[in-house]
Order: structure tokens, then C-alpha cells, then sequence
């Protein structure tokens, strides 16, 4: 089924390739989710920074309320210069607070540039907090000025001798240490009043007080319009309106603290969530494309195991082939297996063939085994033909023998007795004509013999050419069953068979081709000893012929009769040892005839073992389809 461009080339990667462009994949991903949780973790450093920057202008703010402490308490104007420092330090704080939220919440710019305007109207009112009780407690200040008028007006009341004045003046310093001493608005109203009132009776009274008078409540009203300005409670004047900026300082600085510490909150949470999808995402993502990978190799694998499980149970179609998509090593791997089920296919075909031809040529090889071994059958009993008919030749000429000693004894009876000589002479020709048409059947039967073991020598030639080639072709099996592994042990056990089945063949067909080696060697001697034999006879022949005419001329040669019969002896003996020679190798060649019988005995029995084991290989091939 075509697929997608993208898959057609997903396809054709390797597996290495796409492992590396998943770990790639995954590298990427990893990278990603760093770089983002770096981005996080630096949004989360500046939130936590913020709050730090928020704490610490808080406590600055607190730095600076105690120097402002230290000033109204000690009145020492080192504690102007700490609260100027303190004072640039929270401008600093704030200045960097300002620019976060600027960047991250412009929602609460408000807020920072408000808490802003407070700290400089703060200083302002430090300032002017500062400039009031420096004028209070400075050596010329408003403290010393009364502290001078009073013990002015001191001297003039003492100076006046008065009691009234005396007892007025006593007032006056007793509520003026009470102010002193707890100033309060109402403490300051009356004593300015007391003062007021006295610098009325003075007047009239002692005019030279007036002047004393006049300094004292000048004095006076500038030490408690100071106070008034700075403020009898910490609700009032230049205190209470300071105090009441701070505590909306710290109540804005508070509230900014709480809101940065939600957005920490809030965007550690975003990011730990943001963070969890994207590992969530990424792990998904690597793990589908494994499963996918995973999945389509194990499918791919299922079938190349499933193939070879048909070809290893005895049932594979060799004719089947995987096609495999791709060009990754799977894909390598179904080519390689459908070359070598091909390989596999083709030596099985071959094999066939062969085996079809080894099938013929065990039947041809079993059929002339038959043939042979009927013939050698027919050998022998010819054999035994000529062994006789050799053996009635021994007695014949032993006869002769016998005759011609009777001849010699009774010469006187050589003319009676010679027409039955010439009777017994013609008998002897006759014998011996008889003896050599059965040496010349003799000889025909034994060259046919001849002709029939070099017949059987190319027929083991061929058998033995079939043993090499099935012997070659059992060991190309093997070596293909080797390469197969387990696939192909079943189809070794047989290759090794079929190539211990050629090995006897070939031992069997080496024996059977020397003993008709050894065969042909006998029959040639046996035409050559057929030969002489017929030679013999025929000159046992023509002695007959010449005993015949002597004979007939006896009666005219009875003076030669004795040489003569010493020839006759002479020649008797001879064909006697003629005879037994020929005797002894008919005796022989009946001997190898018997041999011949049982070696194409045995050579029907390899033939029947090969076109055994020939079926039995057909039967092994029939478990595969080719």
C-alpha cells in the first residue's frame, strides 16, 4: 500500500538513523526544557531578589525611624548624617524595586511611585522636624534664649525688692518648669498668659521689669510656637503628619511585600506546572516515537520469525518471499534471507534434477547389473561347457595314447588293426574340429564377456562420475545448511547422508572396477590361451589328417610304423597338456565368471541402495515447495 513521501522516507532509514534522530529529538527537547526552566528559575531569582529588595527597603525604612529617634531623643547631629545615608540606601532600594515592577507587574507602578513620593516627603518633614529641634537645642536656641531671659527677669525681680514681683516671678518659673518638663499645648497657653499678665502688672507696677518681661515672653512664645510646630503628641504638628506618612510608607511597603511574595508564589507554581507539561510533553512524545519504532520492528521481526518457523516445520514454500519494504537493517536483512531462500530454491531445483538423473541412471546401472549378471550366469555355464568338452579331450587323448601303445606292442596286428585306427583317427578329427568350433565359441562367449566388462566399466565410470557429483553436490548442501544455522540443520543431517550414501557408492564402484579389471585380465588370457588351444587344434587336425593318410598308406609303411606312433606319443602328450592347460583355464574362467556373478550381484545392490536413498531424498524435497 503507498504511503506518504514522509513515511516512504521514514521507511528507508535505518534503525541507527532513526534512534540517533530520536536521541536527537530528545537532546533537543532536554535543551528546550533547560532553556525554559532556566528562564523560570531567572523570573524566579528576580521575584525572590524583588522581595529581598522589599524586605530590605523595610528595614531601612526602620533604620531610618530609629536615627530619627536617636536625633529627637539626643538632639546629635550625627544621626542627621546616618539618616541621609540610611536615606540614599532606601532611595537606591526602591529606585531597583521600581524598575522590577516596571519590567514584571506594572499593575503596582502606582503603588512604588506613591511609597516613592512618601520617602522624599518624609525627608522633607524630617527636615523640618530636624530644623525646629535644632532651633530648640542648638547653644542660641529657643531652650537657651528663655534660659537667658529668664535669668534676667530673675535679677530684675530681684532687683526690685518686691515680694509681689518676687512671688509673680516664682509662678511664672514653676509653670515654666512644668512646660519644660511636660510640655503640653494648655501648659503652653497658660504659662505664655501668666507671662502675659505679669508683663501687664510689671508695666505699671515696677517699669523696670518691662523690659525683662518683654524678652522672657518673647522668649517663651518662640519656645512654644516650636513645640506647637513640632508637636505636643505624636498625632500633632510636623510629628503626627511625619508619623502618619511613615506608617502609610510602611503600610505601602507591606502590602507591595505581600503582593510580590503572591506573584513568587503564583509563577513558582506557573513555572512547576509549565515545567511539568513540557517534561510531560517531551517524555510522551520520545516515548510514542520509541513505541512506534518498537512496534514496527517487532512486526517486521514476527514475520521474518514466522517464515523461518515454515521453512524449519517441513512446510516452508520456498516459492514465498518476504519483499520488504525499506532500507534499514531489517529490511537488509529480508533481502539477504530472500537471496537465500532463492539460493535455497535454485540448489533445490538443481537438486531435483539431479536426483531425477540419479534416479535414471541408478535404474540404467540396476537394468545393465541385471543384464551383466545374467550374461556371467550364461559365462558360466559355457565355462562349464568347454571344461567338459576339454575334459572328454584329455580322455580322447589319453585313448590315443593307450591305442598307440597297443600299437606298439602288437605291430604284427598294426594292419588289422588299421582300418580301425583310421576309424579311431576320424573319430579324433571329428573330436577335434568339435573342439575347435567349442574353442572358437569359447573365444566369442569370452571376448563378448570382454565387450560386456568394458560395458560394465563405463557403467561404473558413470556411477562413479553420479557418486562425485552427488558427493559435491551433498557437500554444497551442507555448506548451505551450515550458512542456515538451525534453519538448515534438518537438510544437513541429510546432506550428510546423501554424501556418506556417495562415498560408498564411489568405494563400491572403485572395487567393482578393479575386480573387472582383474576379470578382463583373466578373459584376455583366457582368448590367448583359446587361441593357442585353437592353434593346437588345428594342428592336431592336420595330424589326423596325415595320421589318416598314413593309415591308408599303412600297408606300404609298415617300416615307419614305430616313428610314426613315437610321433602320435609325442603329439598325444602334447595335446594331453594342451588339454589339461586348457582344462585348468576353463576351470578359471569359471571361477571368474562366478566371481563376475557376485560383484554384479553386489553392484545391483548398490544400485538398489542408490535408487533408495534417491527416493528417500525425493521424499525429503517433497516437504518443500519449489
Amino acid at each position: 500500500m503507498p504511503g506518504s513521501p514522509i513515511l516512504e522516507r521514514l521507511t528507508n532509514l535505518s534503525i541507527r538513523a532513526k534512534l540517533t534522530s530520536i536521541i536527537v529529538i530528545l537532546l533537543i527537547g532536554i535543551s528546550g526544557y533547560a532553556y525554559i526552566e532556566q528562564a523560570s528559575f531567572e523570573r524566579l531569582d528576580s521575584l525572590r531578589h524583588a522581595i529581598e529588595v522589599n524586605q530590605l527597603s523595610e528595614i531601612e525604612l526602620l533604620t531610618l525611624r530609629r536615627h530619627e529617634k536617636d536625633f529627637l531623643a539626643r538632639h546629635d547631629p550625627k544621626y542627621l548624617s546616618r539618616f541621609s545615608k540610611t536615606f540614599q540606601e532606601l532611595e537606591v532600594s526602591l529606585d531597583e524595586l521600581n524598575t522590577f515592577i516596571t519590567q514584571n507587574a506594572p499593575q503596582y507602578n502606582s503603588t512604588i511611585q506613591e511609597a516613592q513620593s512618601r520617602i522624599f516627603e518624609y525627608q522633607r518633614q524630617f527636615k523640618e522636624l530636624s530644623n525646629e529641634v535644632t532651633k530648640l537645642y542648638t547653644p542660641n536656641g529657643f531652650y537657651a534664649q528663655l534660659a537667658t531671659a529668664r535669668e534676667e527677669l530673675k535679677r530684675a525681680t530681684i532687683d526690685t525688692h518686691s515680694a509681689q514681683a518676687k512671688i509673680a516671678y516664682l509662678e511664672l518659673v514653676e509653670l515654666d518648669y512644668q512646660y519644660l518638663s511636660q510640655p503640653s499645648m494648655n501648659l503652653g497657653q497658660r504659662l505664655i498668659s501668666k507671662a502675659s499678665d505679669l508683663l501687664n502688672i510689671e508695666a505699671v507696677t515696677f517699669p523696670s521689669l518691662e523690659h525683662s518681661s518683654r524678652l522672657y515672653l518673647s522668649s517663651l512664645t518662640s519656645l512654644v510656637s516650636s513645640f506647637e510646630r513640632i508637636g505636643y503628641t505624636p498625632s500633632l504638628g510636623f510629628s503626627g503628619a511625619l508619623r502618619s506618612n511613615v506608617h502609610l510608607l510602611e503600610q505601602q511597603l507591606f502590602d507591595l511585600q505581600k503582593n510580590i511574595e503572591v506573584m513568587a508564589k503564583n509563577a513558582q507554581q506557573e513555572v512547576q506546572f509549565q515545567l511539568h507539561m513540557i517534561g510531560a510533553f517531551i517524555a510522551l512524545f520520545v516515548s510514542t516515537l520509541l513505541i512506534l519504532l518498537s512496534v514496527t520492528i517487532s512486526r517486521r521481526l514476527n514475520a521474518i520469525t514466522h517464515m523461518m518457523n515454515n521453512i524449519s516445520s517441513g512446510d516452508g514454500d520456498l516459492t514465498v518471499r518476504m519483499e520488504a519494504r525499506g532500507k534499514d537493517e531489517l529490511g537488509q536483512l529480508a533481502q539477504s534471507f530472500d537471496f537465500f531462500i532463492e539460493k535455497i530454491h535454485n540448489n533445490m531445483i538443481e537438486l531435483a534434477a539431479v536426483l531425477e538423473i540419479l534416479k535414471v541412471s541408478a535404474s540404467t546401472c540396476k537394468h545393465s547389473a541385471d543384464k551383466s549378471m545374467n550374461n556371467s550366469q550364461l559365462q558360466k555355464v559355457e565355462a562349464e561347457s568347454v571344461a567338459t568338452a576339454v575334459n572328454e579331450l584329455v580322455m580322447t587323448s589319453n585313448e590315443i595314447n593307450n591305442n598307440i601303445d597297443a600299437a606298439a606292442q602288437t605291430a604284427s596286428e598294426v594292419r588289422r588293426s588299421a582300418i580301425e585306427t583310421l576309424s579311431l583317427t576320424e573319430q579324433s578329427k571329428q573330436s577335434t574340429t568339435t573342439l575347435m568350433e567349442h574353442i572358437h565359441a569359447s573365444k566369442s562367449t569370452v571376448e563378448d564377456l570382454e565387450g560386456q566388462s568394458q560395458e560394465i566399466n563405463h557403467i561404473v565410470s558413470s556411477i562413479q562420475r553420479i557418486a562425485e557429483q552427488t558427493n559435491l553436490l551433498a557437500l554444497n548442501a551442507a555448506i548451505e545448511a551450515a550458512r542456515a544455522g538451525d534453519s538448515g540443520r534438518g537438510f544437513a543431517v541429510v546432506a550428510d547422508e546423501v554424501r556418506q550414501l556417495a562415498i560408498l557408492t564411489n568405494d563400491s564402484t572403485h572395487q567393482i572396477e578393479t575386480t573387472i579389471s582383474q576379470l578382463g585380465m583373466g578373459v584376455q588370457q583366457a582368448v590367448n590361451m583359446m587361441q593357442t588351444s585353437f592353434e593346437q587344434a588345428e594342428e592336431t587336425n592336420s595330424i589326423s589328417s596325415k595320421a589318416q593318410g598314413s593309415i591308408e598308406s599303412i600297408t606300404t609303411q609298415v617300416d615307419t610304423l614305430f616313428d610314426m606312433n613315437s610321433q602320435i606319443s609325442a603329439a598325444s602328450e602334447e595335446q594331453s597338456t594342451v588339454s589339461s592347460e586348457i582344462d585348468r583355464n576353463i576351470t578359471q574362467i569359471a571361477v571368474l565368471a562366478s566371481e563376475t556373478h557376485q560383484l554384479v550381484a553386489q553392484s545391483s545392490t548398490s544400485s538398489n541402495e542408490v535408487e533408495s536413498v534417491s527416493s528417500r531424498l525425493q521424499t525429503l524435497l517433497g516437504q518443500f515447495k519449489y
